[in-house]
């Protein structure tokens, strides 16, 4: 493996620029020394180039190159890149392209506009792909494209490392003179520093990691949070001397004024309805109150996958007892408030794709909402309809999150942040407890009629007991 690095390294010094590339590819030397089979795909290189850059209108435009090389060494290798899709949305417009394939014995086939397809996915969205005919085992694939894009300032990530290893890796930015961005590198990927070679009026930065190993995944892990990859965002403006500018007093107060925003005579009276029609009033305590209200909305409510245009307030998701993601946490947070529940607003990310950092502010953490109740010191989660208090996707558990709390100074209103850990529950807190009746068969035996949790697969010494004999 490390034999294949160094001789792969060697071929990728050959510099490619990011529109143009060799007419005439010497792939010979490569060819002759990779002699290890378990080798089945390598990444030669994968460069990404995120350009920003103003449109004649002074609009902002975000354009992404990618440039990759592959060797493919196997069937199933060229099974899985015969087609390559080019990731685009409604929003976003392709600038350019051009793929080739070269065989072992050097010959090159560029591919023409023919090759590339458009279909449509199960989404049913129109997608475009290269189709790579005429790839042979030992042979090398090659294509780059630009996008252009919605800027997006508040934070994105890009992920580099995949299935197959990869030789070399390229992160550079662009951008005017007059916008810094900050970088936060994930799981091993170099810093990102400044490119003192890059010369004219905009700001370059730039980072290379080479030899990074193929991510491997294992049941029941995390495989793609632990991947290498970089996290940008927009940090400054000297045009205006702003600094720091997606930070988390701003989101904290902005969400906060969003879910407590005035609402209407009518919208209220629906609230006080829905409160009622819980039954939370005649329940025990407030962790029965908690669960009384969320689960009426969750039985009386339906839940849109997809974005629903016509469900853009509160007012139109009551009248349509229709919920998505946003309105969920809306609806819920203001029943709590009305039912004098002290309850905090709760902004994470999924663990399993993107861990919390919480020190690099970023709204790219910023994805999922959760509640969370100080007086019972527990969570729910709007948004999932078959989850009620006290049990929340595990995918959000053990990771930090930013807590936004109500603060007051004399009337005046805001939400204040703080970043602490969402905790783990712990295994006897997810137990399957069955009350079992049992009648005797057996003359003179009385059965045991006590009830008490059978905790499967609780380990005993160096045993698995089912429970408790």
């Amino acid at each position: 493996m490390r034999k294949l690095f160094t001789l792969l390294t060697l071929f990728v010094s050959i510099q490619l620029s990011a529109q143009q590339w060799d007419s005439n590819p010497d792939y010979s030397a490569i060819l002759k020394t990779i002699t290890d089979p378990a080798e089945k795909c390598v990444n030669v290189l994968d460069e990404r180039v995120i350009s920003f850059t103003y449109l004649p209108n002074q609009d902002l435009a975000e354009d992404l190159f990618i440039h990759q090389v592959y060797y493919l060494n196997s069937t199933e290798a060229i099974d899985a890149l015969n087609k390559i899709y080019i990731p685009l949305s409604a929003s976003s417009k392709l600038l350019n392209y051009n793929a080739r394939v070269i065989s072992p014995s050097g010959t090159v086939r560029v591919l023409s506009n023919d090759d590339l397809k458009e279909a449509v996915n199960e989404q049913g969205q129109n997608v475009k792909f290269f189709a790579m005919s005429g790839v042979e085992v030992g042979g090398i694939v090659e294509f780059y494209y630009t996008i252009r894009r919605i800027p997006n300032m508040t934070g994105r990530l890009i992920v580099f490392q995949k299935t197959a290893p990869t030789v070399k890796a390229i992160f550079r930015l662009v951008s005017p003179s007059n916008l810094v961005f900050k970088t936060l590198s994930v799981n091993g990927y170099p810093e990102i520093k400044a490119d003192t070679a890059a010369r004219g009026e905009n700001r370059v930065i730039v980072g290379i990691r080479e030899n990074i190993p193929a991510l491997t995944f294992e049941k029941f892990s995390n495989s793609d949070a632990h991947a290498m990859g970089v996290l940008y965002q927009l940090d400054g403006n000297t045009f205006t001397g702003a600094s720091n500018i997606y930070n988390y007093t701003g989101a904290s107060e902005m969400v906060y004024k969003s879910l407590n925003e005035e609402l209407s005579k009518k919208v209220n009276k629906e609230l006080d309805k829905i409160l009622k029609a819980s039954g939370y009033a005649d329940a025990r305590d407030e962790r029965a109150k908690i669960f009384a209200i969320e689960d009426y909305v969750k039985r009386n409510f339906l839940y849109a996958e997809n974005v629903d245009p016509q469900l853009e307030t509160l007012e139109k998701a009551i009248e349509k007892k229709t919920l998505n993601d946003n309105l969920s946490t809306r609806l819920l947070y203001r029943l709590y408030k009305m039912a004098g529940i002290q309850t905090e607003i709760v902004l994470t990310c999924d663990r399993t794709s993107l861990v919390f950092d919480p020190v690099f502010e970023s709204y790219a953490f910023l994805n999922d909402y959760l509640l969370y109740f100080p007086g019972i010191d527990d969570y729910s989660m709007p948004s999932y309809r078959y989850f009620r208090v006290g049990l929340i996707p595990p995918d959000y558990l053990d990771n930090h999150g930013l807590f936004i709390r109500k603060v007051s100074l004399g009337s005046i209103e805001s939400g204040a942040g703080e970043i602490r850990k969402i905790k783990a529950y712990p295994a006897e807190h997810s137990t399957n407890t069955m009350l079992v009746n049992v009648k005797s068969l057996t003359p003179g035996i009385t059965p045991d009629r006590t009830s008490r949790p059978i905790h499967l697969l609780k380990k005993q010494g160096s045993r698995i007991s089912t429970g408790r004999s």
